[in-house]
Order: C-alpha cells, then sequence, then structure tokens
C-alpha cells in the first residue's frame, strides 16, 4: 500500500466513525434518562387552631395545616389539596408560603419546592388557615391532602381529615 492510498483509506475512516458517532449522539438526543428521585417524607398535621367539634349554621370557622418535610430533602411540585364536602363553602385561605385557589369544593395550594432551598426546612414547617362557612346541616368531613413529584416513602401521613357536626343556632326567640 502505498502512501497515498494509506491516508486515503485513513481519511474514509476517520469520516465513517465521525458519521457514527454523530449518528450516536442524535440518536441518544431523542432519548430520556430517568433520573433516579431521592425519596421526601412530606407530613401533614392540625395547626394549633383547630375547628370546634360543634358549630352553629351560618358561622364561619377556620381550621389549620401544618406542612412538614422530615429530611433535610428537597420535595419539588407540592400540592396541597382540601377537598370540602357539600354544604361548606371556602371563604379564603392564609398562608405565606403558598399560591393558592378555590372553587366549591377544592381549595388548591401550590407550594412549588420546600426543603433544602425552599420553603421549608428540617424541624420548620409551611402553615395555611383555610376559613370556611357550612351551609347546611349535619357532619361534615374536610380531606386534606399533600403530593410532590418525588416518591414519598409513607404516605400514611399525607392524608388528613377534619370532622365538624354543624347544628342549628341555639338562640331563643322571645315572643311578647
Amino acid at each position: 500500500m502505498n502512501k497515498h492510498s494509506f491516508f486515503s483509506h485513513a481519511r474514509r475512516t476517520a469520516l465513517s466513525a465521525c458519521k457514527l458517532i454523530l449518528f450516536i449522539a442524535a440518536f441518544l438526543s431523542t432519548m430520556s434518562f430517568a433520573q433516579e428521585q431521592t425519596p421526601v417524607d412530606l407530613r401533614l398535621s392540625s395547626k394549633a387552631i383547630p375547628p370546634p367539634p360543634t358549630i352553629t349554621l351560618g358561622q364561619d370557622f377556620q381550621f389549620g395545616i401544618r406542612v412538614f418535610i422530615e429530611r433535610e430533602r428537597q420535595a419539588s411540585g407540592v400540592i396541597v389539596t382540601v377537598e370540602l364536602p357539600e354544604g361548606i363553602t371556602p371563604l379564603s385561605v392564609n398562608t405565606n408560603t403558598a399560591q393558592c385557589s378555590y372553587t366549591d369544593n377544592l381549595i388548591t395550594c401550590n407550594l412549588g419546592v420546600v426543603g433544602r432551598e425552599g420553603v421549608i426546612y428540617k424541624d420548620s414547617a409551611a402553615d395555611m388557615t383555610i376559613n370556611v362557612r357550612p351551609t347546611s346541616l349535619g357532619t361534615k368531613t374536610l380531606t386534606t391532602r399533600i403530593t410532590a413529584n418525588e416518591p414519598d416513602p409513607n404516605l400514611s401521613n399525607n392524608t388528613m381529615t377534619t370532622t365538624v357536626t354543624v347544628v342549628k343556632s341555639r338562640k331563643r326567640v322571645r315572643f311578647f
């Protein structure tokens, strides 16, 4: 093999190798590789102002929700939802750590990223106060849930219920 044909062959081989590398790079760019997510244990609890177990029809009441993160981890896409039963009307949501919205029977609060550099740190919490008004009699159960993008090893502490009984007013009417 002469010098000219050797370099010509080497050049063709190098071009083929470059084409192969470009093909592999293009192929890999179309694939998504799932990263293993670190588990994060989020927890719900009642805040210090639980509602009274019995309330009067039409009387506003509030209940508190506290969100904890159990480890020095970070969670993203953290959402708290409160399902209101029929006969309970949402009035307002007070929090300094979330964007909240509500419809007739669902309150949704987006806490975003929580943890290390988010709004909730280990041994601290995000608090929310929900103000509602009962519009019908009976036992009412409000269900609160928390979710995040990361897996949670303990789902048993991600749901909380608050139960109240709505009764008629006990005011006496006097007739003269």
